[in-house]
């Protein structure tokens, strides 16, 4: 994917966050069922977690999980979208809590190690191989020597997002023709309160796989949670590989 294709995508999905950001939101404001799963990992296997750093943290919610089980941890929440953030600081006043309005793919301008680092709902919107490595290295280069990075990738094949309209179609509206793109991306709309477009990307296990070797990372564990099918987001608990 050239640049220019990159640029327009992260574009778009940049307005349809300054678009869609509140009633997006809203409709998100509990906890998913995979957070509870990752942590109750780590405190059955009494793993430490004293800081966290929440990637693309949207409007915070994991925090409220997070606090459940580690409430002594630090959490410092990212993002880049003001509208996002705001509703973050509006929800959590924690003495513990602090949010950076910040492109993460730009990179990650954190002088701390962390001993989670994580990004839910947001690998889907990376457009491009190359940016996608990048940014899991930059987000594995934030942990601390006994460090997890815990990402999800969100499923939508096969399901009512890529079905609304042809792809031809919603290509068409964002001008972007079809052989810019690489495969398993999508251009998805929204279409609670005002209509808006974003895209996303569909991963599959090659690609996965491809992704943690060229970025230096192992699998530790994997699963599927969320959703009425119990199916909605793929978790991966990762760690750099030691050699």
């Amino acid at each position: 994917m050239n640049n220019k294709t990159v640029e327009k995508l992260l574009a778009l999905n940049k307005a349809f966050y300054e678009k869609a950001g509140v009633s997006f939101s809203r409709t998100r404001n509990y906890g998913w069922p995979g957070w509870k799963i990752v942590l109750q990992d780590f405190k059955s296997k009494q793993i430490d977690i004293n800081n966290v750093l929440d990637l693309a943290c949207g409007n915070g919610r994991f925090f409220a999980s997070l606090n459940k089980f580690y409430p002594e941890a630090s959490y410092i929440g990212v993002d880049d979208s003001e509208i996002l953030l705001h509703e973050a600081e509006l929800t959590y006043h924690d003495k513990n809590v602090s949010w950076i309005n910040q492109d993460v793919l730009k990179g990650i301008d954190i002088n701390e190690k962390f001993d989670l680092v994580c990004a839910f709902g947001f690998l889907h919107h990376i457009p491009s191989f190359e940016l996608r490595n990048t940014f899991l290295l930059n987000a594995a280069g934030q942990l601390s020597g006994s460090g997890y990075l815990v990402i999800s990738l969100w499923d939508f094949l096969g399901k009512k997002y890529e079905q609304r309209n042809t792809q031809d179609e919603l290509l068409k509206e964002v001008g972007i023709s079809a052989d810019e793109l690489e495969s398993h991306d999508f251009i998805l709309d929204w279409r609670s309160q005002a209509r808006a477009l974003r895209y996303a990307h569909a991963y599959n296990d090659d690609e996965i796989e491809e992704l943690l070797d060229v970025s230096g990372l192992t699998l530790e564990k994997e699963f599927y949670a969320d959703g009425r099918d119990g199916k909605s987001n793929r978790y991966l608990i990762i760690k750099p590989k030691r050699y």
